[in-house]
């Protein structure tokens, strides 16, 4: 079985694939225990990443009066 590429777990991961595409990546997770371990560790980076933006975004606002 050929792998996902780290690009196209990024591209579903942001929803930018087409429909198709989209569809052959969630049945390749589906199947592979290492994609979907990947794609797990995708959406987790992806999720720390927007914690820490959200935090810097908090840490440097000017507060409110």
């Amino acid at each position: 079985m050929k792998h996902l590429t780290r690009q196209q777990l990024e591209d579903y991961l942001a929803q930018k694939l087409p429909e198709v595409e989209e569809e052959r990546v969630e049945e390749h997770l589906y199947a592979c225990d290492d994609c979907l371990a990947r794609y797990m560790d995708k959406v987790q980076e992806h999720h720390e990443g927007e914690s820490h933006e959200k935090t810097l975004a908090w840490l440097t606002s000017s507060p409110s009066q």
